[in-house]
């Protein structure tokens, strides 16, 4: 998926740029190497608490401090979202999205409502954090 869009981005004049997102910790604060940090939370976050602390935040960036919104973000900001066959996506992988996986464990939406709304129903209706701490 990564390379494909990566070659969609660069055919529209734009670069993909990734970035260490798995955690809030800094990859380079990790005791133990990315490869080894296991996918399922509970024994990740027993593993790192125990042995990483948190760096400070970065100061917020001041106006104009980080120059003009490049062409390729104005154009999709104009435009608006490529589809997925934009992005070079294959009819099955398409199918794939509209249709998932019936066996898995939550339907995830995207977007900051959905976030929001996720963070209420498993910290606050449902008490979710009560099994972790």
């Amino acid at each position: 998926v990564d390379d494909n869009l990566e070659c969609s981005l660069q055919a529209q004049g734009s670069v993909l740029s990734k970035i260490w997102g798995a955690t809030l910790y800094h990859r380079d604060d990790l005791k133990t190497p990315v490869s080894g940090l296991q996918d399922v939370f509970t024994p990740w976050k027993d593993v790192v608490e125990s042995s990483c602390t948190i760096r400070d935040c970065l100061p917020c960036p001041r106006a104009k401090e980080l120059g003009e919104v490049p062409a390729g973000l104005r154009k999709l900001a104009e435009d608006g979202v490529p589809s997925l066959e934009a992005l070079g996506f294959s009819d099955e992988e398409i199918r794939t999205v509209e249709h998932p996986d019936e066996r898995r464990v939550l339907s995830f939406v995207g977007g900051e409502d959905a976030a929001l709304a996720r963070v209420e129903e498993y910290i606050w209706r449902e008490d979710c954090l009560r099994q972790y701490f």
